[in-house]
């Protein structure tokens, strides 16, 4: 180690753990990679490229736009000191921004290289009758309420309807 320098990783001033940089250079070099002559040569590895692209673009993106939201709060703040009635619409300015940023924290979280591939959800009642169908039905709503509102992609395959009530 050389004196002087320190072996801690270097510190960023905005973005830390969402690596905000390193996704803007990552799509910078995937876009220019598809301006190559013979990029449509290989439709496979393009469609690859362009869907890299398109997910370290959505990262940066998100971030800049957390970062204007939490920019905009401020002047919640400032309008918070000056009258009282502002603090109903601050509270719920906070509590936005408080839910963009947790989303943005479960997204980094699942950044990893497996994290973008596909993943097979089973919901079986098993031998509970009528009440283990209508549970696995509540089941089989509340998660693809949830990768609605997270925005990912999903397909039921198969979908059976019980006899009464609920799923098989």
């Amino acid at each position: 180690m050389t004196p002087g320098k320190s072996s801690a990783p270097r510190w960023t001033p905005y973005g830390g753990i969402f690596k905000v940089e390193e996704h803007r250079q990552k799509a910078k070099e995937l876009d220019a990679k598809s301006q190559d002559e013979d990029f449509w040569d290989d439709q496979e590895r393009a469609q690859k490229i362009l869907k890299d692209a398109s997910q370290h673009r959505k990262i940066f993106e998100d971030y800049d736009a957390l970062k204007q939201e939490a920019e905009d709060f401020e002047v919640y703040l400032e309008l918070m000191e000056e009258e009282e009635d502002a603090a109903e619409e601050t509270e719920k300015a906070l509590k936005k921004l408080e839910k963009r940023v947790e989303s943005m924290e479960l997204r980094t979280m699942l950044s990893g290289p497996d994290d973008a591939k596909a993943a097979i959800l089973s919901i079986k009642p098993g031998a509970g009758g009528t009440e283990s169908q209508d549970w696995a039905n509540m089941l089989y709503r509340m998660y693809v309420r949830y990768l609605e509102r997270q925005e990912f992609d999903f397909k039921v395959i198969n979908l059976q309807p019980g006899d009464e009530a609920g799923i098989k």
